[in-house]
């Protein structure tokens, strides 16, 4: 027996052109993020972004290669 009889699963597009699909809405709900990505958006992004808060808030710069998934 092989994985492939037991799970199926759809294939992974390493780069997507959101301009170019009309599966955005789908493409949204699928994705998938770790947990330790989960906690640097909370910890790190968010807080960057909660402007009715006092502090000192800083600007966020992205930096990846292509396909990366810089846009999400």
């Amino acid at each position: 027996m092989h994985y492939s009889e037991l799970i199926q699963f759809e294939k992974l597009e390493t780069v997507i052109q959101f301009q170019q699909t009309n599966r955005i809405e789908l493409l949204v709900k699928t994705y998938v993020i770790s947990d330790e990505m989960a906690n640097k958006f909370n910890n790190l992004v968010f807080e960057q972004l909660r402007f009715n808060e006092v502090g000192d808030k800083k600007g966020l710069f992205i930096i990846g290669n292509y396909g990366t998934g810089k846009s999400h």
